[in-house]
């Protein structure tokens, strides 16, 4: 895991860095993938956990999984990590689950297999953890996630030069002064991503946001909102009311790097979509026909984009997984404790 300062130290510093216009990485010809996923009988379900539940001693577990994975090499691209590669896939295939049918599970499985990389590259054995930010919705720069000890050090650094978007380089914590390699860019219509080594950033909605926009967004977490969201009657309008409010929020509120499709550069980011999972899965289990498992339905692509033909998403559409692991289909991980998965909340 590479440290800023030291880069910083020795006369190159984060703005001297030069972007790399053309990447050249190619994931889906490499014929080993990292992790493996494959079929199985779920006959004991593991059982994820809210980061408050894990005592401090599981916590630092995880976050020391976290850090292996920062320090172990790409399978891809020279000086990243292996952790860099799951934000390189974000940005190249992820996008295309963003406002599309496939959003919930392309990032049910994409955190799944994050899930199996900490297992099986970095020895990690305890509860794969949730961040239910609903329990810190009248104040999420207060919640305990932020802890500089024991949770993922908090605000970006004020007394530090502008990090990414804006943002400010996060100087406390396990993950101080840590290089991430990917910058993606700002407008998310825009899904390209660049080598551009900078530090961890995050800016609490304190300097670009107002006090009005940052009460506004922190309604679109509170339990009543989140509640309504869950009483959407299928699918599709479930999806879409809660891409656009309740998931959306955290990043308006977190900026710096979360304002990418390189938002991954923040480990905080897989506990956030363990969050957006675990809601679809309550929704998922208000069914009690569980004829919901199998509801899926909605645009092949992103709805906000007029200037396309849009399709209709199938179960049997593909979750691309760049290269990272294989692909598989939308109808595979509907049920957590399905054929590649096996997990309750």
């Amino acid at each position: 895991m590479k440290n800023y300062l030291e880069a910083r130290d020795s006369g190159v510093t984060r703005w001297e860095y030069k972007p790399v216009e053309k990447v050249d990485v190619e994931y889906e010809n490499t014929h080993e993938k990292p992790v493996e996923v494959h079929k199985s009988v779920c006959n004991k379900p593991s059982k994820r956990l809210e980061w408050r539940q894990l005592d401090f001693s599981q916590q630092d577990a995880y976050i020391s999984a976290v850090k292996c994975l920062m320090n172990r090499p790409s399978y891809f691209q020279e000086d990243t990590s292996f952790y860099d590669d799951f934000i390189f896939a974000h940005s190249k295939v992820g996008y295309l689950a963003h406002y599309a049918a496939s959003f919930l599970p392309w990032h049910r499985m994409y955190v799944h297999v994050y899930e199996k990389a900490l297992r099986t590259h970095c020895g990690y054995e305890g509860t794969f953890p949730y961040w239910d930010w609903t329990l810190d919705s009248k104040d999420l720069f207060a919640s305990p996630i932020w802890d500089p000890i024991h949770g993922f050090g908090g605000n970006g650094n004020k007394n530090m030069p502008d990090a990414v978007v804006e943002g400010l380089c996060v100087t406390e914590g396990p993950f101080a002064n840590v290089s991430r390699a990917w910058r993606g860019q700002k407008d998310h219509h825009d899904h390209q991503v660049t080598l551009y080594p900078h530090c961890m950033s995050r800016d609490f909605a304190f300097r670009t946001r107002s006090k009005g926009d940052v009460e506004w967004l922190h309604a679109l977490i509170q339990p009543d909102y989140v509640n309504a969201t869950l009483e959407r009657p299928n699918y599709e309008l479930f999806f879409e009311s809660f891409e656009r409010g309740a998931h959306n929020s955290i990043p308006q509120l977190l900026q710096g790097d979360w304002l990418t499709f390189t938002a991954p550069n923040d480990p905080v980011f897989f506990l956030h979509h363990a969050q957006v999972d675990r809601l679809w899965w309550m929704w998922q289990m208000q069914d009690p026909t569980i004829i919901r498992l199998k509801q899926f339905q909605g645009p092949g692509e992103d709805f906000r984009n007029v200037t396309i033909k849009h399709t209709t998403a199938s179960k049997s559409d593909l979750l691309l997984m760049g290269g990272i692991a294989d692909d598989v289909k939308v109808e595979d991980v509907m049920d957590t404790q399905g054929d590649y998965l096996c997990y309750e909340y």
